[in-house]
């Protein structure tokens, strides 16, 4: 016979402390690692001091100075884990003044030592004489500023995260940005999962107070473990899909030596450019360029003036209006904030949405975040080819032509170049 309590505990240490070393000690280790790590750490503290005070009681008594206020530490941990998680890439890692999130715990910690108060549970060998109890409704203000904190804090997370995705699904290719947010869902699923053992932990030690047999426990765990992987499972569900999605229909590759599409280079002909390497293997990219006109009809059946009468456009205003739009983007050169979305666009030009964006499609042959992806890739090569960013790290050039992270910088650079920033860099340096 084994107590579920005992179950509970053991299978929390076990498998937070296994997820523990493993952000500490795995080959790219980062900020948003150790802060997960430290997050795991503090949820997983209770049950490792219930089991040494367990061990205390039932052994020779001893002192033990029991912490508290874990609870203050899950809300701010969280937040600044998935800030470092989606933003790690940045100069600046955590948000400013971010140990402001940790001053009412401290606050309140501290008024708890120098009252000398304890706040129930507590061993009872642990101090004599017994301390004071706080008043009710201090007690009142600690426990409930810690129920906030934590669900204001995960609440706001996820809030966080929903209004990222909608926010970087126009301006980055989803291929990156969907493994990004798709495992900062599962690190959530996963830190939930330690939080309802602990939740469960509690509830076994106040409802079921007998022990159960080795069957019962072991089928316990295997459940718990079977909707801990469906949990993780369903968060990704789509990944997969939507890169499939992407290397289907993404746009066609930018060559190295290819200026930006406008209305006015796009010919019938395709054109191939080769550039060798500095590994010797030549690249060849083509940009398939076709003038929207009545005789592709035969292929594309919405072409002409029927291409945008969805959009109520004729062919002459979708001309003027991509005219338009490629000169307010290479004037402007608004492509440099990593926040531009289509909206702005609209704004700026003062013309409905719809209609940009049907022109982009339809002119351009691309959606929007590709062809925007495609000035911030044209002023990434433009600045690694000069001297005088010789000496800039190649994440910073990526996030000052508009990238949002060095991830989905070196993600966009290869899937339009066939090659790396730092490799295009070297191959120009070599060339002369």
């Amino acid at each position: 016979m084994i107590a579920i309590t005992d179950i509970l505990s053991l299978l929390a240490i076990a498998q937070t402390g296994f997820t523990i070393i493993y952000l500490l000690t795995h080959r790219q280790n980062r900020t948003q690692d150790r802060l997960i790590a430290l997050l795991l750490l503090f949820l997983c503290m209770p049950p490792i001091m219930k089991t040494i005070v367990d061990h205390l009681e039932s052994g020779t008594p001893g002192v033990l100075v029991r912490l508290r206020g874990f609870g203050f530490m899950f809300g701010p941990l969280l937040y600044l884990a998935i800030h470092a998680r989606l933003h790690g890439d940045r100069k600046r890692k955590l948000p400013r003044w971010w140990f402001l999130h940790f001053l009412p715990g401290i606050v309140l910690e501290t008024i708890l030592l120098w009252k000398g108060y304890l706040l129930p549970p507590r061993p009872a060998f642990i101090m004599e004489p017994v301390p004071p109890r706080p008043p009710h409704w201090f007690g009142l203000l600690y426990s409930g500023t810690m129920i906030i904190s934590a669900i204001g804090y995960s609440i706001w997370s996820l809030i966080w995260i929903q209004s990222i995705q909608s926010r970087y699904r126009e301006l980055t290719d989803p291929a990156a940005v969907h493994p990004l947010l798709g495992s900062t869902k599962a690190m959530v699923y996963a830190v939930l999962v330690v939080f309802v053992l602990m939740l469960l932990t509690g509830l076994a030690h106040n409802v079921l107070r007998e022990p159960i047999g080795w069957p019962h426990a072991v089928t316990f765990l295997l459940g718990i473990y079977t909707v801990s992987f469906l949990a993780i499972r369903w968060s990704m569900r789509k990944l997969p899909a939507a890169i499939g999605d992407i290397a289907d229909h993404s746009s066609p590759p930018l060559s190295l030596h290819t200026t930006l599409p406008t209305p006015a280079n796009r010919s019938s002909e395709s054109r191939v450019d080769s550039v060798s390497l500095s590994n010797g293997k030549p690249i060849e990219d083509s940009i398939d360029s076709v003038e929207p006109d009545d005789s592709d009809s035969g292929s594309h059946p919405e072409t002409g003036l029927t291409r945008y009468s969805r959009t109520g456009l004729n062919s002459q205003e979708a001309k003027l209006l991509a005219e338009r739009v490629t000169e307010y983007m290479q004037t402007n050169r608004p492509y440099l904030n990593d926040e531009f979305s289509l909206d702005d666009l609209k704004a700026a030009l003062n013309v409905p949405r719809h209609h940009i964006s049907q022109v982009i499609n339809d002119i351009f042959g691309r959606n929007f975040y590709a062809y925007v992806n495609d000035y911030r890739v044209a002023e990434a090569c433009r600045l690694l080819r000069s001297p005088d960013y010789r000496d800039h790290p190649v994440a910073r050039i990526g996030m000052e032509c508009g990238f949002v992270s060095r991830s989905v910088f070196y993600e966009v650079f290869r899937k339009k170049l066939g090659t790396t920033p730092a490799a295009y860099r070297q191959n120009k340096n070599n060339t002369g």
